[in-house]
């Protein structure tokens, strides 16, 4: 029944644009807007440690370091340039690792995953081409979240960075939503971060509630100590949903 449903209320239109249920030709445009869009986050990442206190404390005994062993002034900003690739080169480790981690786990087997699993489903947002083909441009996924049968967890939720601010972030949430109550869950759950500012107010609108933070499950403590990025694990009671929240 949830599966039908999906079907019948996938093709909702909006302007330019529509949320329809991914099919098999779609997969890979999927994959590559999600790794295009997890990649992006290396950069805004990197800016908020490079001023961090911690690095640039780390900065000046850097420089200060290299001043005395060299005893040339030249030393200093080119120790601090070769800091700024290091933490640049981890923010990019860290989100390639995640990238692939996600490739090669539920985006490597949308079918399995989403698509042809109970109470599951997987959408993509189709921009109308105007005078060229329709491309895609957005993508979210449902299913249930690992050992809660109640609830549900939102996915993959991504834009594209030129058709955003637009309201298809929230447009597909509701579509998520929607799915999830129709399907019976009690819960929704979804994973975020820190860095993401934009995902954590669609979330906090919609009535998430932040669950748990934690390091993210790529790298170690050193990888973390550089990039600083704190994962967020948020909840929706669907019954307490802020359904006019759009």
């Amino acid at each position: 029944m949830a599966a039908s449903w999906a079907e019948e209320k996938a093709g909702r239109s909006y302007q330019a644009w529509r949320i329809r249920r991914c099919r098999e030709e779609d997969v890979e445009a999927v994959r590559r807007i999600y790794a295009d869009a997890v990649m992006e986050q290396a950069w805004p990442t990197f800016r908020r440690a490079a001023w961090s206190l911690r690095t640039l404390v780390s900065a000046g005994a850097v420089g200060g370091l290299s001043l005395a062993v060299t005893g040339r002034p030249l030393a200093v900003p080119l120790a601090w340039l070769a800091l700024a690739a290091l933490v640049y080169g981890a923010c990019r480790y860290l989100y390639a690792a995640s990238a692939r981690g996600i490739l090669g786990g539920d985006l490597g087997d949308v079918e399995g995953s989403f698509l042809g699993r109970p109470g599951a489903c997987f959408w993509v947002v189709e921009e109308g081409g105007g005078s060229g083909s329709p491309r895609l441009v957005g993508t979210l996924g449902a299913k249930p979240a690992p050992g809660e049968p109640s609830a549900c967890e939102l996915c993959r939720l991504t834009v594209s960075l030129a058709c955003r601010r637009r309201g298809l972030g929230r447009a597909l949430l509701e579509t998520g939503l929607e799915f999830a109550r129709r399907s019976g869950y009690l819960d929704c759950t979804v994973y975020t971060s820190d860095i993401h500012h934009a995902a954590l107010a669609l979330y906090s609108k919609a009535g998430f509630q932040l669950q748990r933070a934690f390091p993210p499950p790529e790298g170690g403590p050193l990888l973390h100590s550089i990039c600083q990025v704190t994962d967020y694990q948020l909840r929706l009671k669907l019954s307490l949903g802020r359904s006019n929240a759009h």
